[in-house]
């Protein structure tokens, strides 16, 4: 009696599709083209902000709303860097510093392709300074 067996893939095949799917994520990854996240030199702070609109029909109201997300995302990462440089122990810093950021600047504003918004947000650590003073 033939019994029908089941067909196995390549052993090799789930490791292939593992590294093409590395491969392809790292593509869209601000990471690599811009760096790692926090203090990334002596005068610089750097941080990621990412925002998706999820499902809206419209692509510009959908792409609007996804930048202004990955902008306060920015925004709330650079409060948490700053307040850990210059007073660990205030909420309130971190408050001042998340309303208005100043010195903070968009370096680049990329989109991946379901319109999720990277937001490329830079300090220089010269305003760290300007807001100790507050």
């Amino acid at each position: 009696m033939n019994i029908p067996t089941k067909k196995r893939c390549h052993p090799a095949l789930p490791f292939a599709v593992g590294a093409f799917l590395l491969m392809f994520s790292c593509a869209f990854d601000p990471m690599v083209t811009y760096g790692p996240e926090g203090r990334v030199s002596d005068d610089r702070i750097r941080v990621i902000g990412v925002g998706s609109a999820g499902r809206i029909d419209n692509r510009s109201q959908r792409r609007t709303m996804a930048s202004e997300a990955a902008l306060i995302n920015a925004k709330e990462k650079l409060a948490r860097v700053v307040t850990a440089i210059i007073a660990p122990e205030s909420s309130g810093v971190r408050e001042a510093v998340v309303k208005t950021v100043p010195g903070a600047r968009i370096v680049a504003m990329e989109w991946s392709g379901d319109d999720t918004c990277y937001i490329i947000y830079d300090l220089e650590t010269k305003e760290l300074a300007k807001i100790k003073k507050r």
